[in-house]
């Protein structure tokens, strides 16, 4: 997760908590949820957009096709799911989405 400078209070206090698949919201129908699922809080709000990086395994980028746009960052808040714009990099294993919101993740695959 790339917090930045300004994006956030100087005292702020980032959480990162690891989800079990089971706890996880259903995904859009044709997505299915990898292992990389994530709740994100900070004590306040955002300032400004953060990139949030997941780390893609073997397995998912066979899954994928080798192809980009079937792997999806899904963001869960407020009892909605949101798809996020996904750029995908095989070479570095890492998909990358921008958010203004912090909640659940889960890194999808199409």
């Amino acid at each position: 997760i790339d917090v930045g400078p300004g994006m956030s209070g100087a005292t702020d206090q980032l959480t990162y908590e690891p989800i079990s698949i089971g706890d996880l919201p259903t995904p859009a129908d044709e997505y299915r949820a990898t292992g990389t699922i994530f709740d994100v809080t900070l004590s306040e709000p955002l300032l400004k957009a953060i990139t949030i990086t997941a780390r893609l395994s073997s397995v998912d980028e066979l899954l994928a096709g080798i192809n980009p746009v079937n792997v999806i960052t899904q963001h869960y808040h407020n009892g909605t799911r949101e798809l996020l714009e996904t750029k995908v990099d095989f070479a570095a294993a890492t998909a990358k989405a921008q958010v203004d919101q912090l909640s659940l993740f889960a890194l999808t695959i199409r």
